[in-house]
């Protein structure tokens, strides 16, 4: 997994990070999410959020990629 490579340049920052495979299950159990990614479907759904989650996306430069959906940023 991608986001495995990223755990030991942060390493020395003492944060907890953990890659997951799936999403929906551990969202309603987190403070927080980071994501960045090439994906042309939402990842997080509005349905997933709760009113304690902090997300962290990051924004690509093309328009068809696509972290989350509308719904995220009516919450």
């Amino acid at each position: 997994m991608k986001a495995q490579l990223v755990f030991p340049q942060i390493k020395q920052l003492n944060i907890h990070c953990e890659a997951i495979e799936n999403l929906k299950e551990f969202a309603n159990k987190e403070d927080t999410i980071s994501c960045a990614t090439l994906s042309t479907e939402p990842l997080i759904w509005g349905g997933m959020v709760t009113k304690r989650l902090y997300l962290d996306m990051v924004a690509d430069y093309r328009p068809d990629i696509c972290e989350m959906d509308d719904q995220c940023l009516l919450r």
